[in-house]
Parts: structure tokens; sequence; C-alpha cells
């Protein structure tokens, strides 16, 4: 019995010990425009976005390029993040304004400033979730929330 137990135990720690992670860190020394981060998304090209204090940051593999009020956001900050089935990236920014980036490019939602009015100034946006059904759902902090038909941009609540 005892042959049999050192065996499985050989087995176990073998197997265990065998897996290594590789894990790379990204500093600030790495042009990260904040050290705090909301949100991370891998987008469909692989991409990792993240929303901060400072605006919105992607990494290509190999470089950083940085979304703020110089280059589409209104926003110094943004909070939500998603990706739809067309390949656009949602952004919630601090004030309410929801965007999308396309083609390199940020875009004011058409829809963004219908939703702001709809909304306190003292609300947070808090989450941003693409539905299977061509949908978007925009939650805020006291848990109002919209529906988004990404097709016709119309809205309910």
């Amino acid at each position: 019995m005892r042959i049999i137990f050192n065996w499985f135990w050989f087995l176990i720690t073998g197997v265990s010990f065998a897996q290594t992670l590789h894990f790379e860190a990204i500093s600030t020394n790495f042009d990260l425009p904040s050290k705090e981060c909301y949100n991370i998304v891998k987008d469909s090209k692989g991409f990792l976005w993240w929303s901060s204090e400072q605006g919105l940051s992607v990494f290509n593999g190999s470089k950083i390029k940085v979304f703020n009020r110089q280059n589409g956001l209104e926003d110094k900050a943004s909070y939500a993040l998603a990706e739809d089935t067309q390949n656009r990236l949602w952004i919630y920014g601090a004030n309410r304004t929801i965007y999308f980036h396309k083609n390199g490019k940020i875009h004011k939602a058409p829809f963004s400033d219908f939703i702001k009015a709809k909304t306190s100034s003292f609300e947070t946006p808090y989450s941003l979730d693409v539905t299977n059904k061509g949908k978007i759902l925009v939650i805020n902090t006291n848990k109002s929330t919209f529906e988004v038909d990404l097709q016709t941009y119309k809205v309910s609540s």
C-alpha cells in the first residue's frame, strides 16, 4: 500500500511542479498614464485595453497608445469597456459620456447625450455589457439601466 501511495504522490507532485507560469509586469515606466485601472478588455485582435483615471490605453503587443482629451475623449477618466460583434470597443467615460473606438479613432456615441440627460450628475458609470442580441446595457452606480439597440441606437430603460 505504501508503494502505491508513494507512486501516486510522485505523479501528483511531478505534474504540479512541471507547470510554470510566465508573467511580465507592465509599470508606469512603460508609459502607462495612470497607476489606477478600472477595467481591462482583450479585444478580438488580441489587443489589451484598459480604462483609467487618465483616459483609455491600448497595448498592441509592442507599444501603448493612450486616448485622452487631446485625441478623442472628452472625459478625463474612462470606467467601463465592452467590445461588440462589429469589433467596436465601447467606452463609458466618467462624465457619463459613451464613446466607441473604430478604425483607430474615438467617436462619441449617437445616443450618449440622451443617456446623459436621463441620469443624475451624481451617478457614476458602472458597467457596459454587450448582449448576444446586438444590444448594449449601460449601467450606473445607482443601478439605473439603459438598453441600446446597436443597429438603430434606440434607447430603452
